[in-house]
């Protein structure tokens, strides 16, 4: 059964690095920035499952080999397996100490694991600090940029209301212009 769920977990990293590609190369599919990454935070909390179910694996077959070891979990007196057959005390001595040699090598494997988690969590934190920086100036700078369009807009107001009065004044003074002329024609028409 072990061996089945070991293959299991195989296919499943196989699976896993594919999906990972994928979303990598998804030049061809045009996703949103925030599409794309909930898809690598599905396709990383995947991989972070089929870590605990390999671990937990190795737990439970580090488990079953102590338990073989020691006899079985019956309480009653210990068996004797394959492993500790023909053995005397020191050897028996021996063997427990590879096993807990291993153990140890396993659990520094954990501890290396649990390390470089720890250092990519400080790195998503730090990138996490940048960004908020990085969209607080931005925001300061949409607030600045806001407040100029505001007094532009009031500039161009003016401009237009001014342009508008002069426009009535050339008008005015246009028909002024034709009004005298329209006098002198008469006067001079009228004197003739």
């Amino acid at each position: 059964m072990t061996a089945a769920a070991r293959r299991k977990l195989g296919s499943l990293s196989t699976a896993i690095d594919g999906l990972e590609e994928a979303l990598n190369s998804a030049g061809r599919v045009e996703l949103t920035e925030n599409e794309r990454n909930r898809r690598r935070d599905l396709v990383m909390s995947l991989r972070s499952q089929r870590e605990n179910l390999l671990q937990a694996l190795k737990r439970e077959s580090s488990r079953m080999d102590r338990n073989e070891l020691m006899g079985g979990s019956s309480g009653g007196p210990a068996r004797e397996t394959e492993q500790t057959a023909g053995l005397d005390n020191a050897g028996l001595l021996q063997l427990q100490n590879q096993i807990i040699d291993q153990q140890d090598k396993e659990l520094d494997q954990i501890e290396e694991s649990v390390k470089g988690t720890k250092h990519v969590a400080i790195a998503m934190g730090e990138e996490l600090d940048l960004q908020a920086h990085l969209l607080d100036d931005l925001e300061e700078e949409v607030g600045v940029v806001h407040s100029r369009l505001g007094v532009v807009t009031s500039k161009i107001k003016t401009i237009m209301r001014q342009s508008g009065e002069c426009k009535w004044w050339c008008m005015v003074v246009g028909l002024l212009v034709v009004l005298i002329i329209l006098l002198v024609i008469l006067f001079n028409t009228a004197w003739k």
